[in-house]
């Protein structure tokens, strides 16, 4: 068993990997998981991964999340999976009382190789 205290966890931008290749603890190659929240008028870099599912699970607030062309609005309790290969963005919106506060978990486990960051479509 492996338990990881809230700050034990190494930090990526605004990301806390609790589990995952990088952590203190419960280092494993098969999954990651992380700690995030993106700030009332912020938005997260445009970025994709080629070999990693991405899993993003909204534990407060509110934000955008934008898959390629499309963007919906997500709330507390939303799960949104993203294929390997897409491009996604996750946002809080400037007139939000709150961060989103969210969790990202991967398979296979994050690598920052695997974390292409590119200029956003307009």
């Amino acid at each position: 068993m492996h338990i990881t205290r809230a700050g034990e966890g190494p930090t990526f931008g605004n990301l806390t990997e609790l589990i995952g290749r990088s952590a203190a603890t419960g280092r494993t190659d098969k999954v990651s998981i992380a700690a995030s929240s993106t700030q009332p008028g912020e938005t997260g870099a445009w970025h994709y991964h080629s070999r990693t599912t991405e899993v993003y699970h909204i534990l407060s607030g509110n934000g955008i999340i934008r898959v390629g062309k499309v963007e919906k609005t997500v709330n507390a309790g939303d799960t949104i999976m993203i294929a390997p290969g897409e491009l996604h963005s996750l946002s809080c919106p400037a007139d939000a009382n709150e961060p989103i506060v969210f969790m990202a978990i991967c398979t296979p486990a994050w690598t920052p190789n695997d974390h292409h960051v590119v200029e956003p479509s307009k």
